[in-house]
């Protein structure tokens, strides 16, 4: 009777310590899959603000708009009137 549950303890804890090393292991993939689509939010949208700013940048330089240029640069508010005026919305 002392061994039979001396057994029953044991596969007890030992199943007690695989739920727990589930939960454990769920909860990390959760969190590293998140912390991936934060990541690659925030790469995809700066990649896009980027080029947004480039074809800006290029659009001004091809008209000669020097002074516009640099106050784009300078400006966020001012950047955001030009990228209406050049449709990059």
């Amino acid at each position: 009777a002392m061994s039979e549950n001396a057994y029953r303890t044991l596969t007890q804890d030992e199943i007690e310590f695989e739920k727990m090393e589930t939960e454990i292991r769920s909860e990390f993939h959760r969190n590293t899959e998140l912390a991936y689509v934060r990541e690659e939010g925030i790469g995809i949208g700066r990649k896009e603000g980027e080029e947004k700013l480039n074809q800006l940048y290029l659009l001004l330089i091809k008209q000669n708009r020097m002074d516009d240029l640099q106050k784009a640069a300078e400006d966020k508010a001012f950047r955001q009137k030009l990228y209406q005026e050049f449709g990059l919305e």
